[in-house]
């Protein structure tokens, strides 16, 4: 495999990333919805909800979905936490 077939797989599943994201279509929205329901945790509990937590808290649900307990996993084995 290529430097350049890499760099253009989705860093969790491998498949073909999209140009102007860093994942696949699937993990690009699951991000996506990751991003939008962190806003929408933070403005129901009445605070700021610190992104560790809020994966960990993501991670239990039942109802988190697949692509989006990927991308969580993924974001937390970054040297930055995805921060």
């Amino acid at each position: 495999m290529t430097v350049n077939e890499l760099v253009n797989e989705c860093p969790v599943c491998r498949r073909r990333r999209e140009s102007e994201s860093e994942f696949c279509s699937l993990h690009s929205r699951a991000m996506k919805n990751i991003i939008e329901a962190r806003e929408k945790w933070c403005l129901a509990f009445g605070q700021e909800l610190a992104r560790p937590e809020y994966f960990e808290r993501l991670l239990r649900l039942e109802a988190t979905g697949t692509a989006v307990k990927d991308v969580i996993i993924y974001l937390q084995r970054k040297p930055d936490g995805g921060e």
